[in-house]
């Protein structure tokens, strides 16, 4: 791979050149890095109030890695070997969520060993597991939405799974929701904000500690279009202190 970081050099024209120079013997990509730090700098524009966590199963390449951990994005990592590379990278430990809901015991282990709290889990059984493994760690409880079944609690077993885990004494840091690409309008956002509401809520209502996370994943594809209201969203029902 290829990186380009000067303006006045074109990725196109980059890639010709080294095609025409025969510099390059094998199938290659080339990489506008002024891209990645553009789509920082609209991201810190639409959504301000929000810290970004690039999903790193979506591009694991070692230079995109590098200029997020630069422009002090976090990171959203489902394995290991994930969580690895970034903190190798210079991602700290605070930067990074364990997200996959149905995690291998070493990958629980890792994260425990590396100083990563925030892991994200769906229901008893999966808080439970954390709790043997890594007592310290600071739950985000993935909810599902309507239009997203496939991974998250439903609600009419939310009070359940919450009170496992006061039960256990594990700490639920917050709430997470997942809008899928195929879904990305901001009703579809707005409909897992109302969801994650509910969720606080209820926290409230069992006396749990008070949960300081929100946690919205999707692709942001159309970030200029939905960015601006999520942030109106957010600064008036999750305003923070």
């Amino acid at each position: 791979m290829f990186a380009t970081t000067n303006n006045s050099d074109p990725v196109f024209d980059r890639a010709v050149e080294l095609i025409k120079n025969k510099e390059v013997a094998h199938t290659f990509y080339v990489v506008d890095i002024q891209a990645v730090h553009q789509r920082t700098m609209e991201w810190e524009m639409e959504l301000p109030s929000v810290r970004m966590h690039f999903t790193v199963r979506t591009n694991n390449d070692e230079t995109v890695l590098k200029e997020l951990v630069k422009q002090g994005c976090g990171f959203d990592c489902q394995s290991f070997a994930e969580m690895e590379q970034v903190l190798a990278l210079g991602a700290q430990p605070a930067d990074v969520i364990l997200s996959h809901p149905a995690k291998l015991a070493k990958h629980i282990q890792f994260a425990k060993e590396r100083g990563i709290k925030l892991l994200t889990f769906d229901c008893a059984e999966e808080a439970a597991r954390i709790s043997k493994i890594h007592p310290e760690a600071e739950l985000v409880f993935l909810v599902a939405t309507e239009k997203n079944q496939k991974f998250g609690a439903s609600e009419a077993n939310w009070k359940s799974i919450l009170q496992t885990c006061l039960d256990l004494n594990m700490k639920v840091r917050g709430v997470s929701f997942h809008v899928t690409s195929k879904q990305a309008s901001f009703e579809a956002y707005e409909a897992g904000l109302k969801l994650a509401q509910k969720a606080f809520e209820l926290a409230e209502e069992l006396n749990m500690p008070a949960m300081d996370l929100l946690d919205i994943v999707g692709d942001f594809t159309d970030l200029p279009s939905v960015g601006t209201q999520i942030q109106a969203y957010l600064e008036e029902e999750f305003p923070g202190p």
